[in-house]
């Protein structure tokens, strides 16, 4: 009351009264107020990331690879995958290989004796931010360059990886010592993929691992695969010719005179 008289200049009576709510009646309207909705993303801490090369640590701590809550099931081991010429020799050990950056062209490619499996092309296609870029074209030709973009990172994959071998290695130290290794899993190679699968443990109601499924890029040569167990390092190996390998021996052979 004394601000209103001191911004006004004027002089107003103590002696007032306020009405009460009453003469709005008995029933009291709804009042809807509009909430402002924030936004839920925030920073995640890098101190709690897990390390590289730590999977068989933190599965034996009954961890996971993510923020390192506990898993309720057991989670696929650790593998690797490269392609090598048909006569280089064995890598020892590619998990700790430096890899390098990826071959920018075919030519490229075709100078290393070893690629990284997820360095080819068909893996580096981008097809979302590709929508992104092209939000101002009409979608025929969205759909066009797309196609266009996934033809060439298949067909560069294929020059790359034609007359190579498809390695994996799979390694797997949390096995049970107390059982044979080779009964504590089965391999499955197909021209398309390759399944790991770990069966029940007898007397623990449990598997080591998880089930692991690769998918090839291309098909391969299942009939001529090979798979090598290293008992001391615990690491299956596994190695598959590409169909191109199969073809050229095939092919008869033309005499001229």
């Amino acid at each position: 009351l004394a601000a209103v008289a001191q911004k006004y200049k004027i002089e107003l009576d103590a002696r007032f009264k306020l009405p009460k709510i009453k003469y709005k009646g008995t029933s009291v309207q709804l009042q809807r107020i509009r909430k402002k909705k924030e936004s839920q993303i925030q920073e995640v801490d890098d101190s709690k990331a897990p390390l590289p090369g730590t999977s068989a640590s933190r599965r034996a701590a009954g961890e996971s690879a993510f923020h390192g809550k506990p898993t309720d099931g057991p989670v696929p081991p650790d593998f690797t995958v490269f392609y090598s010429l048909p006569d280089a020799p064995r890598l020892e050990d590619p998990f700790q290989r430096d890899w390098g950056s990826p071959p920018e062209d075919v030519e490229e490619a075709m100078k290393e004796t070893y690629l990284f499996g997820f360095d080819l092309p068909c893996y580096r296609v981008n097809t979302f931010q590709e929508k992104i870029r092209g939000t101002m074209k009409n979608k025929a030709d969205r759909e066009e360059e797309e196609e266009d973009a996934e033809a060439r990172a298949k067909q560069a994959t294929r020059e790359m990886i034609a007359m190579r071998n498809c390695c994996v290695q799979v390694r797997l130290p949390d096995l049970d010592p107390h059982l044979a290794s080779l009964k504590q899993f089965a391999l499955e190679v197909s021209d398309e993929c390759l399944r790991l699968n770990f069966p029940m443990l007898p007397r623990s109601q449990k598997s080591a691992y998880g089930n692991l499924s690769i998918w090839w890029p291309l098909p391969f040569n299942a009939a001529d695969a090979r798979a090598d167990w290293d008992p001391k390092a615990d690491v299956l190996t596994v190695a598959c010719p590409h169909k191109m390998q199969q073809l050229k021996r095939s092919m008869p052979l033309i005499l001229r005179c």
